[in-house]
């Protein structure tokens, strides 16, 4: 890994905010959004960007950052049905496909 591209945490936290500014005002949408949350997570943490958004599967508790609620919630959300996502497990632990994540949360916006 290059260290040259890691991006300090606070750098990337203010990234997001200009971003949510920009969603506040409809300047982007709200998948746009989350890419970028996504994203800056990933380049704050790993030092490079994220695999291809729609093929990459996320753990649960990604899925719940990138809907804004605590990893009980989503798990309670999930359970009840309020939040219907395809589930795949991957060595023992649950994953979700980034694309199916962005299609419900662009399905929610719409609402």
């Amino acid at each position: 890994m290059n260290s040259s591209l890691r991006m300090r945490p606070t750098s990337a936290k203010a990234i997001v905010k200009a971003a949510e500014l920009l969603y506040a005002v409809d300047a982007v949408d709200f998948s746009e959004l989350q890419t970028t949350r996504v994203a800056m997570q990933s380049l704050a943490q790993r030092g490079e960007m994220p695999d291809e958004p729609e093929e990459k599967l996320v753990s649960q508790e990604q899925v719940a950052a990138s809907l804004n609620v605590g990893l009980s919630t989503l798990k309670r959300l999930l359970a009840t049905g309020q939040v219907v996502l395809p589930r795949k497990t991957v060595g023992g632990s649950i994953r979700y496909r980034w694309k199916d994540v962005v299609a419900y949360m662009n399905s929610v916006d719409e609402e």
